[in-house]
This record gives C-alpha cells, structure tokens and sequence, in this order.
C-alpha cells in the first residue's frame, strides 16, 4: 500500500489493530486523547470471509471519558453478513498487527519501557481508586474510634478524681478560713464596741440621769398644780348637776392635757431626730421635704455609677444557679459562640471565678458612704412624711384643752380674780407640762444612743389603743382611767431607772465577753478585755493584733477563693473531660454495632468484643448515654476493654491506610521511574508525551530492584532468537546496562562483548528488530483465523541491501506460517522517478501473491 504522507495509512492500520483488540495508542496517551476527540464517525469493511462481509462501525465521541483498554474491549458494532457479531467472535476471525520501521532498537526498547510505565500507571490509578474508596470509610473508623483508648481513659478518671479530691480539699481549708475570718471580724467588732461603750458610757449616763431629774421635778410641780387647781374649787352657789359636769370636765380635761403631752412628747422626739430645735411651719417642712427628696434621688444615681460590683454578683449567682443544675453531658454542649465555641462547663468555670473575684474585692469606699447616706435620706424622707400629721395632731389636742379649760371655767361660776389666779396656774402647769415632755425626750434620746451603742433594740412610744371622743362631753370613766394608764405605761417603757439600765447594760457586757471567750477557742489567741482598758496602748495593740489578724484572714480566704476557682474549673474540665470519653466510647461501640455503615465490619467488631469479655448483644447504654452492661457488668472494667477494642481498630485502620498508600505510592514511583528511563532510551518517543509524570526520587534497594528489573526485561526481549542471530553473533545470552545504556553478550568462543545502543545502525536495528517481532506473533494463528500484519514506515529506515532480504523473509518464513497477509505501507514519491522498492518487491514476489494498492483519494474529472 503506498501513497503520500499524512493521508492516514498509519492511523488505518493502527484502527484495524484497535478493533482487533490491540493497543497501538498504549505509549502514545496524547496521540489517543487527540484521536477520540478528532476522528469521529468510522465505517470498516473487510471483505473475502465466507460469510459474507465484515463490517464494522465506530463513533468516537462515544469513547470519552473511557480509557484505551475499555474502548478496545468493545469499540463500537460489528456484523457479519448483515447479523451482529460479539467482539470475542470477531477477533476469533482476524487479528491485525502493526510493526513500524521509523524505530530503531532503542526506541523499540523505549516504548516496550513505556508500556510497562503505563501498566504501573494503571496499577497506580487501581490502587489509587481502592484506596480512595476506602480512605473514607477508614477515616471515618478512625475519626469514630480514635481519641479513645484504656490508657486515655484511665488517665481522665484518675485527673477527675484528683481533680475532686483537689476540690473538695480546697473548699474544707476555704470553710475553715472563712470561720477563722468571721471570728476575726466578729472579735475586731465586739472589741470595738466594748472600746466605744467604755469611753462613752459615764456620759451618756450622766445626760440620763439629768433628763430624768428634769422629768420628774416638772412632774412634781404638775402634781402641785393640779391640786391648787382642785382645791380652789367652784363657786358655792351651784346645783348638784353643775357639780356633776364640773367633775366630768376637770377629768375629761386632764385627759386631754395627758393626750397633749404624749403628743409634745411624740413630736419632739420627731424633731429631735431630724435636728430640728424650733417648732417649724408647715411650708418649712414641705420645703425641707422635697430638698431631702432631691438629694436623695442624686445619690440614689450616684451609687448606680459607683457601684456595679453588686449587680454583677447578683447575675453571676443566677447564671450560676442555672449551670449548676444542668446535667453532666449537658456540660460539655456548646452554649455560646463568640470567637470561638464556648460549652456551658466553660461558661460554669468563666462565671464562678469572675464572682469569686467580686465577692473578695471590698465595694468601693464612695459607694459605702453613699449606701449609708442613701439609707439615712430614705429615713428622713419617711419621717418628714410624718411630720405635718404630727403637728397637726399636737395642735388639735392643744386646741381641745383649750377649749375643756374654757368649759371648766364657765361651769365653776368663779369671780375674776379667782378667774385670773386659775388661768395663772393652768398656765404654770402647761410650762411645766412642757419640760416635763422636754425632760422625757432628753431622757429618751440619751437612752436610744445608749441603747444603739449596746446594739438593744430602742423602746418606741406605742400608740394609744384608746379612742378619746373629743368633740363629746361624755367620756366613760373606765376609758379615762385606760387612757391615763397607757400614758403612764408608755412613759415608763421609755424611761427606766438607771439601775434598770446598769442591769441591761451588765447583762449586754456579759454576752460580749463570754462570746470574746468562744472566739479565742477559735483562734487560739488571748483577747481579755477589761473596762480600764477602754483607752490607753493596751487596748490599741490588742485592736491592731485583731485588725491584722482579721486582715490576713480575710486575704487568705481571697486566695483560697482564687484557688477554688481554679479547683473548680480544673473540677469542671476534668469532670467535661472523661464524660466526653465516656459518651464517645458508648457512642462508637453503639455505631459499630448498629449503624448500616459498618455492618461488613461487624463480624470482626464482635469478634474483638468477644475477645476481650464483652458480648455484643448485652451491650446498652444508660440514661445519660453511657456504656452500661447490665447490673452483674462492672461499668468501668467494661468500658476499660471496650476503649481497648476501640484503639485497636483506630490502630488497624490507620495501619490498613498507611499500607494502602504505601503500595499507591511504590506503584507510583515506579511509574516515574520506568517513564525516566524510557526517556533516557527513546528522547524522540519522550517529546512526543512530555509532562505525563512526575518522576518521583528514587534511592536505596527500591532503585536497585527497579533497575534490575527493567534490565531482564530488556535483555528478554534483545535475547529473541532473530536478534541473537542478526545482531549479537548468535550469542546465548544477552544483557542490557540501564545506567550506561548499552549491551552485553558473549559470543561463542568466550569473548565479551559490550556495544552502546547508539553504535547499532538504523538499518540493521530495523531489520533485526522487525524479525524479532515477526517471529513473536506465531501464536496468533493458533486463536485467530485470519492474521493481518501490517509493516509501516520500512521505505526509509530499512537499509537498502536489506530491504529485498526482509521481503524474502517475508515471503518465504511470514506468509502462512504467522500472517495469512502482510500489507507493506510506503510513501510515494513526489517525483515521477519509479519506485526502486516496488522493482524490488516484484523481484520477491509471485505476480499471483502480490498487489499494490494505491492509498490516494480517486479523483473525479
């Protein structure tokens, strides 16, 4: 067959050699690639079969995305006489072989280097998509078993329970100081409140005293003047029923001026508190009200500045009080993302040491002072409220004694100079009324600094429970004598004998220093307080070892604080910690054991489990989604051996993985280095493919096995019988030297010979080389029917001299034993010269046996 260049006889021979089940494209995946997208719609008839026709039809656009092997397996359709045929069928009958003649022996080596490159390529790839499909069910093993293992385990439960230990350990020494820290403080406060009442006792009690003498004179005088006023009597002529009236006035009156005086009395004492010294109006007091109103609001919001510390605490403790009451597995869930996931054991540990922190920081001294005026404005406010009400009451009893002195004075009938000396003596009494209240509110006042200095509580003047009809004239004489009692009973709850007060005082005294004793069992130091103590060094070195003490008391329990903090997240961590090994244990055997995903595994799973004393089926889990074997497991021992079992299998699958790619990657190396080596045979064939791996390095006894691999390989193929004869002087053996690419052999009397492949001419490599695989397709004729060689590209690379022996070879040794045709493809010539070789081949062939076809499109007109 011959015609120009380019027209497509190689790519025709190469498509007969595909569908007959060949690889021509195997070293060429470039050349393959270019084809499947380019050829496109092919129709091949092979004609001469007894049968009939074969035909067969091809689309390559239906071979994307398939590799040569596949398309080769199955290229497209055939039929045989008009019927389909199968592909096993169709090679039954004929097989089609190319042998090209544009390669001389190293490129012929080369591509047999190639090939094999490209059968590691394909293992590669095998291996690569095994372990692909793989990889993720042996992540997922190990993501699912791994983090898990006995010794994991036993580690987090003994951290817990050191962590416990740490715990509880801290909050017993944290108890202990904070009782050591109140016994200072409570100590530091009984001695400064035995000091203060020492200093100020005589004073207070001196001022006692003299409101005492004051009440009681003025109520010696009042008795004086009351009986004046009842023995002047009345006028003689009155009847008896003014007498009557004059009787119920004079007692109606006296209970009024009583009512009045507990009223001055009550009033007073008002005012006394709130420093008032006058009698005010009632504008002043509104007045002086909404002043009091105004500041107390300013450091109401003053105090909101100063002091957040309390707000603080008081969320911290409820946000605590939630966390606490959440399950342990709840612990370890994420609560909050901020810049990262925060769980709620995290938040736990955030919250209680922040609160520790607030709760050992002492409130800032403005937001004391402000507390303490806050509460004081508060009272005042309250007070000055009563204030008006007060007046108001005091004024109308004053008003009502008026008006029964009047009364009384009209009914006695007395003359004006007995008029005079009455009012003179009803004006005594009331100035005498008056500082007998004074006196009683002094009295009162002294006692309730006292009382207040003692920590007692102060006696308060009851209400009165009788109900005095005012605007009547009749009055019952047992609620008089009731109103009169209470008045009397109010004042001597609030004025007591001095004797009575030592008494209380004594009593107080007594408890202050019998609880001093129990503090010094406590701390163990001696704390004797004595009334000549009261002032001087002893006292003032006994208070500043209490206030030093109370002071490094107070700091110890603030580290204690601290420390607990950490105790408790380290608590709180530990406890997250194995809770999470525990729930993953339950939750991966769970998963091994029931989940569809592993059920190929699980055989083995069981097998494992059985091994190490678990059965399967008595594996379930708690209400808080443990391990748990039933009420005869030990739940610890169980979950010891089945973490065990879990670290195995994370252990196998990574070993399977690391195993796996190990084989991927030998195959690759391989790959690599096969594909450098064809290379360094073949540059022409190389360029052709560039890029097409990566050659990966290569070193140690890996190199050296490749090496001498690819060495035998080579050497078989140079040891066939043609080439031996033709090239290596019929020599029984040869070998190739990969490194100095070059070829070794004896020849039969002994000698060593070594030739570099570039020494073999083109000419007799083609020539020996086109023997050497003629002679290997013998055993085509044993599967075939029909065999088609098809020898492409000799014209220009046969040596000339050669070329007619090639043919005869042909003739005489191809034709019927291995190839029933053989097709020689040559170029024609651009001149019009005659074709040597066509001359030459018909002096090799019979003119029956030999046909030149012309591979030129016929042309029309």
């Amino acid at each position: 067959m011959e015609g120009k260049n380019g027209i497509g006889k190689t790519l025709a021979a190469r498509l007969l050699e595909l569908v007959s089940g060949g690889r021509p494209f195997a070293a060429l995946p470039r050349a393959w690639e270019s084809l499947v997208e380019l050829l496109g719609v092919v129709k091949i008839t092979i004609e001469g079969h007894p049968e009939g026709p074969l035909i067969i039809d091809i689309d390559s656009k239906k071979w994307r995305g398939r590799s040569e092997a596949e398309c080769a397996a199955e290229p497209g359709d055939a039929r045989l006489a008009g019927e389909p045929i199968d592909w096993i069928r169709l090679r039954q009958l004929i097989q089609v072989q190319r042998i090209a003649g544009d390669e001389g022996l190293a490129e012929t080596l080369g591509r047999t280097v190639r090939e094999r490159a490209l059968e590691a390529d394909a293992g590669r790839r095998r291996i690569g998509d095994l372990v692909e499909s793989w990889s993720h069910r042996l992540d997922t093993l190990r993501v699912l078993c791994g983090g898990i293992g006995p010794e994991l385990l036993d580690t987090a439960r003994r951290n817990a329970r050191q962590a416990e230990d740490e715990y509880e350990k801290t909050r017993e020494d944290l108890s202990k100081a904070e009782e050591l820290a109140d016994a200072w403080s409570e100590a530091r406060t009984i001695l400064r409140s035995l000091s203060q009442f020492a200093h100020s006792y005589p004073a207070l009690m001196a001022a006692y005293a003299a409101g005492l003498d004051k009440h009681h004179n003025a109520s010696e005088q009042i008795k004086q003047l009351e009986q004046r006023l009842a023995q002047a009597g009345a006028a003689a002529a009155i009847d008896d029923s003014r007498r009557k009236d004059i009787a119920k006035w004079t007692r109606l009156l006296d209970l009024r001026e009583t009512a009045l005086t507990r009223a001055r009395l009550q009033e007073r004492r008002v005012l006394g508190y709130l420093g008032i010294d006058t009698r005010p109006i009632l504008a002043d007091v509104r007045k002086l009200r909404t002043e009091t109103n105004n500041a107390l609001r300013e450091a109401e919001a003053e105090l909101r500045t100063a002091d957040m510390a309390g707000t603080i605490r008081s969320a911290a403790t409820n946000i605590e009080g939630m966390l606490d009451e959440l399950p342990e597995p709840a612990l370890a869930e994420t609560i909050a993302d901020l810049d990262r996931p925060v769980t709620a054991s995290q938040l736990l540990v955030g919250v209680r040491q922040r609160r520790a922190h607030l709760d050992g920081v002492p409130r800032p001294g403005e937001a004391v002072q402000l507390s303490r005026k806050i509460d004081d404005l508060r009272d005042r406010v309250s007070v000055l409220a009563q204030v008006p009400n007060l007046i108001e009451i005091t004024d109308r009893k004053a008003r009502n004694v008026n008006v029964a002195q009047e009364t009384l004075i009209s009914l006695m009938g007395l003359s004006d100079a007995e008029r005079e000396e009455r009012e003179a003596t009803q004006l005594s009494l009331s100035e005498q009324r008056d500082l007998m209240v004074a006196g009683s509110a002094e009295a009162v006042a002294t006692l309730s600094r006292l009382y207040a200095l003692i920590g007692a509580p102060v006696p308060e003047l009851e209400p009165s429970t009788t109900t005095i009809d005012e605007s009547s004239e009749e009055q019952d004489e047992s609620e008089l004598s009731a109103a009169e009692g209470e008045l009397s009973s109010a004042v001597q709850l609030l004025l007591r004998t001095p004797d009575a007060v030592q008494e209380e005082v004594n009593t107080w005294k007594g408890e202050r220093l019998a609880r001093l004793a129990q503090l010094q069992e406590i701390t163990g130091v001696n704390m004797h307080f004595d009334a000549s103590m009261a002032s001087g060094t002893d006292t003032d070195n006994l208070r500043a070892s209490v206030e030093a003490e109370e002071t490094a008391a107070a700091q110890r329990v603030q580290e204690l604080s601290a420390t607990l903090a950490v105790a408790t997240e380290h608590r709180t961590g530990a406890s997250a910690a194995l809770v999470h090994m525990r729930l993953s244990i339950a939750s991966a055997v769970r998963s091994l054991l029931i989940e569809n995903e592993w059920e190929s595994l699980r055989p083995a799973i069981e097998r494992a489990l059985a091994r190490a004393g678990i059965s399967a089926s008595a594996v379930v889990l708690s209400e808080q989604g443990f391990l748990h074997g039933g009420d005869s497991v030990d739940v610890a021992a169980a979950e010891m051996k089945v973490a065990t079992v879990l670290q195995d299998l994370a252990k196998f699958a990574e070993q399977i993985e690391d195993s796996a790619a190990t084989v991927r990657d030998a195959w690759a190396s391989t790959t690599a280095y096969l594909d450098n080596e064809t290379r360094r045979l073949a540059r022409r064939l190389a360029d052709a493919e560039p890029d097409r791996f990566t050659a990966n390095s290569m070193s140690g006894p890996a190199s050296v096995v490749l090496r001498s691999w690819t060495e035998v390989e080579i050497g078989r193929i140079l040891s066939s019988t043609a080439l031996r004869e033709q090239l290596f002087n019929n020599a029984e053996t040869v070998h190739f030297d990969l490194e100095g690419l070059a070829v070794q052999w004896r020849t039969l009397d002994g000698k060593r010979r070594r030739r570099p492949l570039e020494a073999f001419s083109s000419g007799e490599q083609v020539f020996a080389y086109t023997r050497a695989k003629l002679e290997t397709l013998r055993d085509l004729k044993s599967t075939s029917q029909y065999v088609v060689v098809f020898l492409d590209e000799f014209g220009a690379f046969v040596a000339r001299d050669r070329f007619s022996e090639l043919m005869r070879y042909v003739q005489d040794d191809v034709l019927g034993d291995i190839a029933d045709q053989v097709v020689v493809m040559l170029p024609t010539s651009s001149s019009d010269e005659p074709l040597t070789l066509r001359e030459e081949l018909d002096g090799v062939f019979h003119a029956e046996g030999y046909v030149v076809t012309s591979a030129e499109p016929e042309r029309v007109g």
